[in-house]
């Protein structure tokens, strides 16, 4: 895993995946997730963040996406609620 330590990021898109971000600002920085290994950060602030998906990542939002779409709402919540509580 990458790690970054204490730098500054303005407005680009990032990809998180597979990175450790110690201390570090993210200001008006999109996110981006491709479903890699977990980011991890570690203090730091987020100021006017967005999110983007993609590859893996994105084709797992659009599957929840359609879940909820067809009723499955409380589906959906209950496994974001096993997945805060670390339960696979």
């Amino acid at each position: 895993m990458r790690k970054v330590t204490g730098k500054t990021y303005g407005e680009q898109r990032l990809r998180v995946d597979d990175t450790t971000f110690d201390n570090c600002i993210f200001d008006k920085t999109t996110l981006v997730f491709g479903g890699g290994s977990m980011p991890i950060f570690k203090g730091g602030e987020f100021r006017g963040v967005g999110l983007d998906f993609e590859g893996p990542a994105l084709e797992t939002i659009k599957f929840l996406r359609l879940l909820v779409l067809m009723g499955g709402l409380d589906l959906v919540r209950a496994q974001f609620e096993l997945s805060k509580r670390g339960v696979q």
